[in-house]
């Protein structure tokens, strides 16, 4: 007939005779999961209180049953940039079925609101902790668990747990990590020869290849003044997941860097440049290059401090050779001759011999030959008890003979 409802004005509203009031808890229908940008998105078949999100009631887990797993810690919410409302097929939540929108991930900074939908974006901390555990490299090894203290709803109701080994739910859409990571900084220990290395994220320790590495005295390479060493012999033994790692430059190697005299002798001449195969992430990203034009500078850099140690001597008395080796590269311009003394006993000498000079090569080594001066080579053979025989050819030195 076309008449119109009467109308109920806003001074006198019509109050219900019966009202139930929400019992449901809210819950889950899915996960999506982003480890390159480190966001998860939650959907829930109710709007929930965002002010109520507890980020530590979440755990992620490798599989259903959570022998790995790890609980997060910190992290940020997000609004989505659209907001999901769903549409019930049914008036039951409980048993209805929901069609859930899709959420943008490029997000704003927009003012969080309460909403179906909440992104995650996980604290630099949990993200690299989560790849070390190898939790969520891929879609069968993201799982989610949820403590009741997860949240509620705008009636107070708490989420329903998602239980370990029982309700653990497995991601829907997930996008692995692309990013590459990048060395953001390096100390240099030549007193221990540690190179410690930082990078911005999570990479696999195995997969590096120190032959990549090439420290620099200026961060241009090709200048003229410039002095270079690529690692040849130092190698990674250790393995295992972390965003930082220290390794141990093999001997050899460091008598090359020490070799070098302006080079990694102070913080102003200690650069290093890698190429992009020197290491990966857990998802086989390698390392962005830093080129040999425009090396990176050491954060913090420790010079030598330990005193070079003679392993031992070899002496011929048919051609007067004398020569010593150390431990490391000694400055052969430091090296005094006249600092050696051959005696006839380890223990009690009755025989000695300072020498008076001799002929060497002023080349940086862990060895320098002495040619022995014929005046001191005929006066040792005129001691018939000194160098002799082996037992009876021993040298002592103050801590004048050499620098290193």
């Amino acid at each position: 007939h076309g008449n119109k409802v009467v109308e109920i004005s806003t001074s006198q509203p019509l109050q219900t005779p019966y009202f139930l009031n929400d019992s449901f808890s809210p819950s889950l229908i899915r996960f999506d999961l982003d480890m390159d940008t480190g966001h998860m998105v939650l959907y829930f078949q109710e709007i929930i209180d965002i002010s109520s999100v507890n980020i530590s009631c979440f755990i992620l887990q490798s599989s259903l049953s959570g022998s790995n797993n790890y609980r997060l810690t910190t992290g940020e919410l997000i609004m989505p940039v659209s907001r999901p409302i769903p549409t019930p097929v049914s008036p039951y939540p409980s048993v209805g079925s929901y069609a859930i929108p899709e959420v943008d991930i490029n997000y704003g900074r927009f003012a969080v609101v309460d909403n179906t939908a909440v992104i995650i974006h996980f604290s630099l901390y949990d993200l690299n902790n989560i790849k070390a555990q190898l939790i969520a490299s891929s879609p069968l090894t993201s799982w989610l668990a949820i403590d009741q203290c997860a949240l509620v709803d705008q009636n107070n109701q708490p989420v329903i747990p998602l239980v370990n080994r029982i309700s653990t739910q497995m991601v829907t859409n997930y996008t692995e990590d692309r990013t590459a990571p990048v060395l953001q900084s390096f100390t240099l220990d030549m007193n221990t020869g540690y190179l410690s290395l930082f990078f911005s994220e999570t990479v696999n320790l195995a997969t590096l290849r120190p032959s990549h590495l090439t420290l620099q005295s200026v961060a241009n390479s090709s200048s003229t003044t410039s002095e270079n060493y690529t690692l040849e012999h130092t190698t990674m033994l250790g393995s295992g997941y972390a965003t930082s790692l220290v390794l141990p430059i093999y001997t050899l190697d460091l008598d090359q860097i020490k070799f070098r005299r302006s080079l990694a002798t102070t913080l102003e001449n200690t650069y290093l440049s890698i190429t992009d195969l020197t290491i990966a992430d857990t998802k086989t990203n390698f390392v962005v290059r830093i080129p040999t034009t425009n090396a990176l500078r050491a954060s913090n850099y420790t010079r030598d401090l330990t005193r070079p140690n003679l392993l031992s001597f070899d002496l011929d008395m048919n051609t007067g050779s004398l020569t010593l080796t150390f431990d490391e590269t000694v400055s052969a311009d430091t090296f005094k001759p006249t600092s050696l003394v051959l005696e006839d006993d380890i223990y009690i000498s009755t025989t000695s011999y300072i020498l008076t000079g001799g002929y060497f090569r002023v080349i940086d080594s862990t060895m320098i030959s002495l040619n022995i001066t014929d005046y001191d080579l005929n006066e040792i053979k005129k001691l018939r008890n000194l160098a002799t025989l082996r037992y009876t050819t021993n040298l002592m030195f103050d801590r004048s003979l050499v620098n290193d």
